[in-house]
């Protein structure tokens, strides 16, 4: 059986590593156990939906993006979104001036 992190939830263990999250905070953080995340990840059950609406709102991401269901387009704008909104303000700067960099190299 396909391990979930590549098939059901595939975004969901790629924000908790980007964002430095363990299973026991994002756990604790919606009210669920987190020997949850170990049966997704081993394709033994799948999060029920009201359980990916709360990762969805944690994260701040629609369901569709945990679930790859999102167009590959969409989906990089979305992640983009989420990691940005964990940064300060000035680190946002930060990352503006290296976009109009980009975009005078192109």
């Amino acid at each position: 059986m396909p391990e979930l992190s590549q098939t059901n939830v595939p975004r969901l263990f790629e924000l908790m590593k980007s964002r430095k999250l363990t299973a026991k905070q994002v756990a604790d953080a919606i009210g669920i156990p987190q020997s949850n995340f170990t049966e997704w990840k081993k394709g033994r059950s799948n999060p029920k939906y009201a359980t990916l609406k709360a990762l969805a709102d944690y994260f701040n991401v629609p369901v569709d993006y945990l679930t790859g269901s999102e167009s590959d387009e969409n989906a990089i704008d979305l992640s983009i979104q989420a990691e940005l909104q964990q940064l300060s303000d000035d680190k946002k700067a930060d990352v503006l001036k290296y976009i109009k960099f980009v975009q005078q190299e192109g």
